[in-house]
């Protein structure tokens, strides 16, 4: 390995997995802003990992003695700058995806409203209570009140 590899690698793993824990975080929150800064913001530091990562992995190569000609083909830093919005976007975007999707099939289909937590009914997310559905001829348990 050059030291271009272990100097990128460790800057950007870094902030991947730093990336990866917000991301996940934010994709077990309930709410859609915190959650989508949550995101931007590990995009940004991805971003700027891959870029640093390049640019002094690049140096710490062309530090050694005698390094080899592809140690000057310095082009990748700038690639990085330039596109590397678009590997961090994607794999934010697929970690927050998949928590999302996750947390929201974990999550009950049944949520009590402030009214149900104060008269103790639960309220299905259709508008349909309890007491509603309580006098139900075709309901083998209704009370028939």
């Amino acid at each position: 390995m050059t030291p271009l590899d272990h100097v990128f690698y460790s800057i950007a793993g870094i902030t991947g997995f730093a990336a990866l824990v917000l991301c996940i975080v934010a994709g077990w929150m309930r709410g859609w802003i915190v959650a989508g800064f949550l995101v931007a913001f590990s995009i940004l530091m991805l971003w700027a990992g891959l870029f640093l990562g390049m640019e002094l992995g690049y140096r710490a190569w062309q530090a050694m003695p005698d390094p080899p000609d592809e140690a000057f083909a310095d082009i990748a830093p700038v690639g990085a700058l330039v596109f590397g919005w678009v590997p961090s976007g994607m794999f934010c975007g697929f970690v927050f995806a998949i928590v999302r999707i996750m947390s929201l099939k974990m999550r009950s289909p049944v949520e009590p409203n402030s009214a149900s937590l104060i008269e103790g009914v639960r309220e299905p997310r259709d508008g349909a209570t309890e007491a509603h559905t309580a006098a139900d001829p075709n309901n083998p348990y209704s009370t028939g009140s």
